[in-house]
């Protein structure tokens, strides 16, 4: 597998290429990382698993270089999609943000190539299961965290989470929803719950 990476600048740069896997973070959006957690995605579904190491390369201004990456065959057949791709990233240059004084921000700039493996073209449908909830601090502020899977290797966008909390009398006391949310195949992934910042009063309630 194969990119081409040509450098813009009129200065030579150090170009860094990387293999990642992507998986779905807390946010409800795919994110990709060179090194996800088993629990996040299983370890056969990883793209940068089955793709040779990081390749780093310095190119002249306005200069083009092919960098050619192994591919290794997953053991046995396997059904949907494995999903990552390829992160490219110049070392050593950072921008820096004055936001007030005394306070500024450095951004790296990256962009990601995406790729995806399939076998077989027969589709696979999404299958998302909420597992475990319970509360936590987050920044400071009490929310409620919701273990939300999708157990197959399939990906899709647009998905609304529409979640509420009732007491005995089947009334409403918090509610949260999220709308175009994306998704991957993954373990897990953790939704975080604000409600509707009110407190909940002692008593027995009902997720929904």
């Amino acid at each position: 597998m194969s990119l081409k990476v040509h450098n813009q600048a009129d200065k030579r740069r150090k170009i860094q290429v990387a293999p990642v896997s992507a998986y779905t973070n807390d946010n409800g959006v795919i994110a990709y990382k060179p090194t996800v957690k088993a629990k996040l995605v299983a370890k056969q579904s990883q793209f940068a698993r089955l793709v040779s190491a990081a390749q780093t390369v310095t190119l002249a201004p306005n200069a083009t270089r092919t960098v050619t990456f192994t591919v290794k065959t997953p053991s046995g057949h396997f059904s949907g999609l494995i999903d990552g791709g390829f992160r490219v990233r110049a070392l050593g240059e950072t921008t820096t943000t004055s936001v007030k004084k005394g306070f500024s921000i450095q951004n790296r700039y990256e962009t990601v190539v995406g790729v995806t493996l399939q076998q077989r073209k027969q589709a696979v449908s999404p299958v998302v299961q909420v597992g475990t909830i319970k509360p936590a601090k987050v920044n400071g502020q009490l929310v409620a965290l919701a273990n939300v899977q999708n157990i197959e290797p399939a990906l899709f966008g647009k998905m609304t989470i529409d979640a509420k909390v009732t007491n005995d009398a089947n009334q409403t006391v918090a509610h949260h929803k999220q709308t175009d949310l994306a998704w991957r195949l993954t373990r897990r992934s953790t939704t975080t719950w604000a409600g509707n910042r009110k407190r909940l009063n002692p008593g027995n309630t009902t997720w929904h």
